[in-house]
């Protein structure tokens, strides 16, 4: 089974996360891409799921100078065949601006190597025991 750059990419950063033990417990992958049945599709939509929402989010809250957040989203993007990175799409865009509203951290980061450095930025923000 070949894998989507997108899945490798994310695997590739949840072997870091899984890693980092004070992370690990608060970060989960949101299933809400791929291709479904219009069945399935149809009962998840039922069941709350949106277009748009982040991959990953981050259930540790920050607080500092630099501002409160709740958790951080994460939408990661891998490089189409090009070897460019795929853009947000426009459902991507609106929910990070309203979740920004309700004061999460939200990113979109260019493959698994600048999720982590965000990650770590985002952590340095407050004085949260490792």
């Amino acid at each position: 089974m070949a894998l989507k750059p997108e899945t490798k990419e994310q695997i590739a950063l949840f072997d870091w996360i899984r890693l980092r033990k004070e992370i690990e417990p608060y970060a989960f992958y949101i299933p809400n891409d791929g291709k479904r049945s219009k069945i399935m599709g149809w009962l998840m939509k039922k069941m709350g799921m949106k277009p748009g929402v982040s991959d990953i989010f981050i259930g540790m809250p920050v607080s500092g100078i630099c501002g409160n957040f709740h958790g951080m989203f994460i939408e990661l993007k891998a490089k189409d065949s090009k070897g460019i990175f795929r853009k947000p799409t426009p459902q991507q865009i609106t929910f990070q601006v309203n979740m920004r509203h309700k004061n999460y951290y939200c990113i979109i980061a260019n493959g698994a190597d600048e999720a982590i450095k965000k990650i770590e930025e985002y952590l340095k923000l407050t004085s949260y025991p490792p």
